[in-house]
């Protein structure tokens, strides 16, 4: 029992030593971010009425005391709420949710093959590339390993939008049709999940 009980005094002992090590390594990072927000505090050039100007994106950023709420564009008026970062970029999906609401003004009962081509010239014309960056889900994976066994082959991979309309796949063409109806949603003010 007593080797037992000296065993377990080591071990505790050890444990309390790592701990007191651990924090002992974390006080000085600690006080370096307590002293750069101090110094940010005290810079008249960092105040609020600075930090909610007008960013080079065109996004206006909002300072509060946790720096966790970003203020979108001004017309849309509305705070992202802290979380993931959304999967696909806000110039994406303005581009594509634009054509895509242009195609549907054209023909609303469905978009035909030579519009959804219009739609892929455009997209890789702005430099949207590869388009397995951009689909969703089992959309993206079935690309992805389409472009694998192919890489080598007659037919190659699929790196734009045009070669994805023209190989003619009916999932894949699902899954564009999907992601550029989602994206026009998205225009609309509807959030979209996952992104």
């Amino acid at each position: 029992m007593g080797r037992l009980e000296g065993r377990w005094r080591r071990r505790l002992e050890i444990e309390a030593r790592e701990c007191e090590h651990a924090e002992q390594r974390a006080r000085p990072a600690q006080q370096t971010l307590e002293t750069g927000a101090e110094a940010t505090e005290k810079t008249p050039t960092m105040g609020v009425a600075e930090m909610s100007r007008q960013a080079p994106g065109g996004e206006n950023v909002e300072a509060n005391a946790s720096n966790r709420s970003v203020v979108e564009p001004a017309a849309s008026g509305k705070i992202r709420k802290p979380g993931r970062k959304p999967r696909l970029g806000q110039a994406f999906v303005i581009r594509a949710g634009t054509l895509w609401q242009k195609a549907i003004s054209d023909s609303p009962a469905k978009v035909s093959n030579d519009q959804l081509r219009q739609v892929a010239a455009s997209l890789d014309a702005d430099g949207y590339l590869p388009p397995g960056e951009y689909l969703e889900g089992e959309c993206a994976i079935e690309l992805k390993a389409f472009n694998s066994r192919n890489s080598n082959s007659k037919f190659g991979p699929i790196k734009t939008w045009s070669e994805l309309v023209s190989r003619g796949d009916k999932d894949l063409l699902r899954g564009m049709r999907r992601l550029l109806s989602r994206c026009a949603k998205k225009l609309d003010g509807r959030p979209l999940s996952g992104n």
